[in-house]
């Protein structure tokens, strides 16, 4: 009710006050159209953290914002290939509001129970500009599904679907019932900052994994500042502030459904385009305490809102109460049209607990509009975990980079082609990670204690193989709607356990955001 408010409240403030500081969506289609419509050796453009503002951009060439010249003359085709459902355009305001959804079927020929899957969501967005200081967006989707064994194993194990919320069971075994809010306000006072609140998620990086902050996990309520600074704003800052929680109830609670232990994230990037060829990041992230046995939910240390990069890691150390990691991030362009790109975590150099990114794009390769993509990634075991199990590189039960959790290398390629509005996806990658043939998942597990070391850590003794190659055609890039036919193979391969998914479907989405199953 609190939050609601004060929304209501900054609406009806700032409806007095056109400028667009609202945030692109956080789909690999929109990052591949950012990039390559910005693909200059001196490009000034800070890509390292996302979303990334329509006002620090330029949006001729980035998907939903190109000029359609085509004629449409019939008021349904004009929806469906061009426009928004409903617009309002005014000298000081600016509203959009369209239905999403994402409708799939398939078959999974390896499972003799649940062979039928589907997904069905409906949902709205709503966005608008203020004046020329104010943006904001609200979106809610609500689904039913049901899903391979494998995503079923995973929302049994932990209450949520991957990515999304909490889920209560429907009709088959694996049928869930599930939704997902978000929203922000985006206030920029000035050309160089921008202020937001809201209820999302983010991604620091250049990969199509995140080993720093990913988009993997569930959404959460957070403010986050951005200032450039600098001649062409060479440098960018990034502030977010979080609130996270477990779904460990609190056992002391008096009310009818106990609250959800809760907790705090502080995250702090600082960009820098140290030539018109590389840009670095410099990455702090600190997991703060907010739970104490026998007293419940504690405030926020206050430490947790110093803006400064690296001054709470340096006050607490790695091995505090709260648990700090730091890390860098780097892009390079030798040559127009070729990125480089690479990460590394440190959790607690003392324990080896670390990680490393590397990476590879190349756009138009050969021909226009063939895209390539190669990345490895590799963290050491027991990284992202902490002594206290709540105090984890986790949110609200899903890891905060990569999905995977600790003590795994990763392999994937990933190739995309498009021509006019038809689209293909191919997708590879191949994970092996430490299991032991009792099924001890020890220094990959990141939500048991630092502390539980019992036996050796597990060697690198489990594979998965995630296959996925997707066609389609893309009818309106305001809403990215496309209808698209696609294929899944994935294969687990344990000591003990062979396990398949052969998946094949069919579906009708308006993207806006990634659903990463490929775990």
């Amino acid at each position: 009710m609190i939050r609601t408010g004060i929304t209501v409240v900054l609406l009806f403030f700032c409806i007095a006050l056109q400028a667009q500081h609202k945030s692109l969506p956080l789909h690999r289609d929109y990052t591949i159209s950012i990039e390559k419509s910005h693909d200059e050796i001196d490009s000034v453009i800070h890509t390292g953290f996302k979303p990334i503002l329509e006002s620090r951009i330029a949006l001729d060439g980035v998907l939903g914002h190109q000029v359609d010249t085509n004629k449409y003359y019939y008021w349904f085709t004009e929806k469906v290939f061009k426009t928004h459902l409903l617009e309002v355009k005014k000298e000081d305001f600016h509203l959009t509001i369209d239905p999403l959804f994402h409708f799939q079927f398939g078959l999974d020929f390896e499972d003799s129970v649940s062979r039928k899957l589907f997904h069905n969501t409906r949902a709205g967005i709503v966005k608008g500009d203020i004046g020329d200081k104010f943006s904001f967006m609200t979106t809610f989707y609500e689904n039913q599904a049901v899903v391979p064994n494998y995503v079923a194993a995973f929302v049994r194990n932990k209450g949520v679907m991957p990515g999304q919320g909490r889920v209560k069971q429907i009709g088959k075994i694996n049928g869930y019932d599930y939704g997902i809010a978000s929203g922000y306000i985006s206030y920029s006072p000035s050309d160089r900052v921008n202020i937001q609140f809201g209820h999302d998620k983010h991604f620091v990086g250049d990969g199509y994994r995140s080993l720093l902050l990913s988009d993997a996990g569930f959404n959460y309520p957070y403010l986050k500042v951005h200032t450039s600074f600098g001649k062409r704003n060479r440098f960018q800052y990034t502030n977010l502030f979080a609130g996270m929680q477990s779904l460990d109830r609190v056992p002391e609670s008096a009310t009818p459904e106990a609250l959800f232990k809760r907790k705090a994230g502080s995250f702090h990037y600082l960009s820098a385009n140290i030539t018109k060829q590389v840009q670095v990041g410099l990455f702090e992230g600190v997991i703060w305490r907010r739970y104490r046995s026998g007293t419940g939910t504690t405030s926020v240390n206050y430490s947790a809102f110093i803006p400064v990069i690296f001054a709470n890691t340096l006050r607490y150390q790695f091995d505090a109460i709260h648990n700090a990691l730091v890390g860098a991030n780097i892009k390079i362009t030798p040559v127009k049209k070729v990125h480089l790109y690479g990460q590394v975590v440190i959790d607690d150099p003392g324990e080896g607990k670390q990680g490393f990114q590397i990476g590879a794009k190349a756009f138009d390769l050969g021909v226009d509009n063939l895209h390539a993509q190669l990345e490895y990634n590799t963290v050491a075991p027991f990284t992202y975990g902490h002594a206290a199990p709540l105090q984890n590189y986790a949110q609200y039960q899903q890891p905060l980079a990569h999905p995977i959790g600790a003590n795994f290398d990763e392999m994937l390629a990933i190739i995309n082609y498009e021509y006019r509005r038809f689209y293909g996806q191919l997708r590879v990658n191949a994970i092996a990670y430490g299991q032991d043939t009792t099924g001890t998942h020890i220094g990959q597990d990141i939500f048991i204690s630092d502390n539980d070391k019992t036996g050796e850590v597990a060697p690198f003794t489990s594979t998965i193989l995630n296959q996925d190659v997707q066609v389609g055609y893309r009818f309106n890039p305001k809403t990215n709607l496309k209808v698209f036919l696609g294929f899944t193979y994935r294969k687990l391969d344990t000591p003990w356990n062979i396990d398949k998914t052969t998946f094949m479907y069919i579906g009708l989405s308006t993207s806006l955001v990634n659903r990463y199953y490929d775990f």
